[in-house]
């Protein structure tokens, strides 16, 4: 966890020094979503209600409320998309330069040819990127934990046993860390096999060691033992991917059902006449922005890449 921290901090510092405005202009953009959501949610209330009641003046107030809320929803979205990818491959190549320099630094080569280090060097060049996303991963379920907060205020206003829908994000949650910890271990299991797939078909297709190999005939074995462990790390991630998806879709089963009681409530409290068809309707719409809430939980950081089998075409 202190590791973790200090990765975290690094990269903080790193993203800010590497561009301070956009960075605090994301920042912005990111802690806004909140009042958006609740902007939204209330003007679908107001809408139906006074449109019942027949206030045309609410109505009209209700209408340009929904559609700033959707402006600057769709605005922000597209910006804050826009300055993210911006931010983190700056931020990537800026890490990725001062790991090459610390290793650059090292007294004697005799680290250059051990494997482990290799290893450990090619899992951080390939988490680069993840690793200049961490201060926005936290920044955003900082975000998100702000907007259920919204969002789960807004339902107990309308009956607070919804709130419980709340509590469906916990399995969504686990289930996310646990299908983003296998794939980790998978990944960081087959480094090796890969490292040794990319050595072994190096062999054959550059000029100088592809000499030796055509006169010996060796070729042919060694591209079926490269094949074969690519394949291997290609399995082991697979079955880490399956194992995961499994985890993921029990998880969102239950949130489903859960939905689904909540919503029957509501149609019942709606029947007697115990709340407006505008809450109801504000309640589908939370409970939508909750599902998209709640994705944040359980999507890793990680996302899918499986092993690229090296050949002639690859970018070394």
């Amino acid at each position: 966890m202190i590791d973790w921290l200090r990765l975290l901090g690094r990269m903080t510092r790193l993203t800010l020094r590497t561009d301070r405005r956009a960075a605090v202009a994301l920042c912005a953009l990111t802690l806004s979503q909140g009042a958006v959501i609740a902007a939204i949610g209330l003007s679908q209330r107001f809408l139906v209600d006074h449109s019942v009641a027949g206030d045309t003046a609410a109505v009209v107030g209700a209408v340009v409320l929904g559609a700033v809320a959707r402006g600057v929803s769709a605005t922000a979205s597209r910006v804050e998309g826009t300055l993210s990818i911006y931010l983190r491959s700056r931020v990537r190549m800026a890490f990725s330069e001062q790991v090459q320099r610390t290793v650059a630094t090292i007294p004697t080569i005799a680290h250059l040819e051990h494997g482990p280090h290799i290893d450990r060097w090619n899992r951080i060049f390939q988490g680069s990127y993840a690793a200049a996303s961490m201060p926005w991963a936290v920044l955003n379920a900082s975000a998100s934990v702000v907007s259920l907060a919204v969002t789960i205020g807004l339902l107990a206003w309308v009956r607070p046993a919804l709130c419980l829908l709340a509590l469906l994000a916990v399995p969504l949650f686990l289930a996310g860390r646990r299908s983003d910890r296998l794939l980790r271990d998978a990944r960081d299991a087959g480094a090796e096999d890969l490292r040794h797939e990319q050595r072994l078909h190096d062999l054959c297709i550059r000029p100088e060691p592809a000499k030796e190999v055509m006169l010996t005939g060796g070729g042919a074995a060694l591209s079926n033992r490269a094949t074969d462990l690519w394949a291997a790390a290609s399995a082991r991630e697979i079955q880490a991917r399956l194992r995961g998806v499994a985890y993921q879709t029990g998880a969102w089963l239950l949130y489903g059902a859960g939905l689904a009681t909540g919503l029957l409530v509501v149609g019942r409290l709606v029947a007697a006449g115990q709340t407006t068809v505008g809450a109801a309707v504000m309640v589908v719409s939370l409970a939508t922005q909750l599902q998209s809430q709640l994705g944040p939980c359980w999507r890793g950081s990680v996302r899918w890449r499986r092993p690229v089998r090296w050949s002639a075409t690859t970018p070394g």
